[in-house]
């Protein structure tokens, strides 16, 4: 494959946190040599500063000023004023895609998180010309830098967030509008309501941006389409450099050439302490006929609780930008961001550019090694970074990954489960187990009738005798009480012991057998806010490889046959 012409300045990705940076870092550098990184004349990961969430809008903050620091210190001359330095920023074609996030609707690949997590390829064989396993990172990089760029010398700067693959012809793409360009498709308003939404002008010229509206918004701001659909946000904004510098001035950020960028404020305080949404406190305050009456009644409904003098300012500094739609004839979202959606986006990522058979497009083995692909049985299963020895039966909708089974195995419908090497704090190695069903979020409380297992939380608790004492700090608040910061996912020696705690599935064992409860309360437990931090990320990622790398052997040995 020819080398691609570095033709983009930067790509950054953003992380919630340092550790989650780090996995990031790791998973690029593995790519560094690659025709995927090729285009890019450097990459960076942005961590949000301590460990502390602070929104899209202040993670796309930090990012322009990395850049703007990056640039102060590598000019060969003083850059003082706002008005030299935007001459620099418009030099730059930067590429910053927003990854950071906890996955606790996908609790599988929070090691990895959601924009790594491995995707099938349209090949049968799989991706066996990469040193490392395809992930959605690769196949949305492989759209972005298709796209072109926008006026000549006005500076680029895309952003689109890392949870979603968006289906499009780049052709149809044209990023030719001063200030903000955002790409949108007509959608049913079921999906307009949930997400961001455009009213647009016969010029293009965004009159109103809508966060999460109501039927009654659409319908006095002229977003109402004649089809009865919205023209919704597909998450994928470019932007020029007037734009950046206008956004960083109206945060208060300055610029130094001792410290480069430097964000310490009132602004950056609130953003701190309540995040800064894009779509939400920045979007909105943009569109040509957009007052701040409509924009404090957006940002409130859409659940932004800065206080109204700080909006008023934020609004102030952004309403003259110029925001423009432009309207694709088609465009597809596919989700990787649920448990649920590895099977059905898989399928539909299949169908869209490939002819694989039918059947196939509801069967993923991915990064896995099998002995004899007649051990494998069953429907619509995702099964990834697994070694299958035996024979296994899979009722449906199941989710298997980092097993080893080396005995036969049956799942039932819905049961899911994931294993991976890790350390606990005594620094013992061990492997953690965790079990769940495929419609459980883990963000949902006792309270909102969370579900573990495909079963009401609480009655789940009921039937095993689980006391919520064993397994949260704070028990009584049921609100506070969700599957994510559960203690129920026991650190074991040995990964084949998974077996041991496959009751969980069906609790109602443990009032019949007291030792499961003896063992439940003896093993040492997490939950999945402690496994993500004590997950062994480079075994992770090394039993993928080393698994991809075996299939690929044995694919090899097969065709010699």
């Amino acid at each position: 494959m020819a080398v691609k012409q570095k033709v983009w300045d930067w790509l950054i990705v953003t992380a919630s946190n340092d550790l989650q940076a780090q996995a990031y870092h790791s998973l690029l550098k593995a790519r560094e040599n690659s025709p995927l990184l090729a285009c890019f004349k450097r990459w960076q990961v942005i961590a949000d500063p301590e460990g502390v969430r602070v929104g899209s809008g202040g993670s796309t903050v930090l990012c322009l000023m990395e850049v703007a620091s990056k640039l102060i210190k590598e000019a060969r001359h003083p850059i003082d004023p706002w008005e030299k330095f935007e001459e620099s920023m418009s030099s730059q074609r930067v590429l910053i895609i927003h990854a950071g996030g906890d996955s606790r609707r996908l609790p599988a690949y929070a090691p990895c998180g959601k924009l790594f997590v491995p995707i099938p390829t349209a090949s049968e064989k799989g991706n066996f010309a990469a040193d490392y396993p395809f992930s959605l990172f690769d196949r949305l990089l492989s759209s972005l830098t298709q796209l072109p760029a926008a006026r000549h010398g006005a500076g680029q700067y895309l952003v689109v967030s890392g949870d979603a693959l968006l289906l499009y012809d780049p052709s149809e793409i044209r990023f030719d509008f001063p200030g903000m360009t955002a790409i949108g498709v007509l959608r049913p308003l079921s999906e307009c309501f949930k997400h961001g939404v455009f009213s647009v002008g016969k010029d293009g010229r965004v009159r109103f941006y809508l966060q999460k509206p109501g039927l009654e918004l659409m319908e006095s701001t002229g977003a109402l389409q004649n089809s009865g659909e919205g023209l919704l946000d597909a998450g994928l904004m470019s932007f020029d450099a007037s734009f950046s510098i206008k956004l960083m001035r109206t945060l208060n950020v300055e610029l130094s050439l001792e410290d480069g960028a430097n964000w310490n404020n009132r602004f950056f305080s609130l953003t701190m302490e309540k995040g800064l949404d894009f779509y939400r406190e920045i979007c909105c305050a943009l569109g040509s006929e957009s007052n701040f009456e409509y924009y404090l009644q957006s940002v409130r409904k859409s659940g932004s609780d800065w206080p109204e003098p700080d909006l008023k300012n934020l609004y102030a500094g952004l309403n003259d930008l110029p925001l423009y739609c432009q309207t694709l004839p088609w465009c597809d979202f596919l989700h990787f961001g649920t448990t649920r959606q590895l099977i059905s986006s898989a399928r539909s990522l299949l169908e869209w550019s490939s002819e694989a058979k039918e059947e196939v497009k509801q069967k993923f083995i991915i990064n896995s090694w099998v002995q004899n692909p007649e051990l494998v049985s069953g429907e619509r299963y995702w099964i990834e970074a697994c070694q299958i020895e035996c024979s296994l039966f899979l009722e449906g909708e199941n989710v298997l990954t980092g097993l080893t089974i080396q005995k036969p195995q049956k799942f039932a419908h819905g049961s899911c489960l994931d294993i991976s090497a890790g350390t606990q704090p005594d620094g013992s190695v061990c492997w953690f187990i965790r079990p769940y069903g495929i419609q459980d979020s883990f963000k949902d409380s006792l309270k909102s009738l969370g579900t573990f297992c495909n079963q009401p939380l609480r009655e789940w608790l009921l039937k095993s005798g689980i006391k919520p004492e064993w397994l949260w700090e704070d028990f009584e608040d049921e609100e506070k009480c969700t599957l994510w910061n559960a203690r129920l996912f026991p650190a074991v020696e040995c990964p084949s012991d998974y077996q041991q705690w496959l009751w969980y599935y069906t609790p109602e064992e443990a009032c019949t057998n007291s030792a499961l409860v003896e063992r439940f309360l003896s093993t040492p437990r997490y939950d999945c806010a402690q496994m993500a931090r004590l997950v062994d990320l480079e075994k992770f990622h090394t039993r993928r490889l080393s698994l991809l790398q075996a299939e690929k052997v044995a694919c090899q040995t097969d065709s010699l046959k």
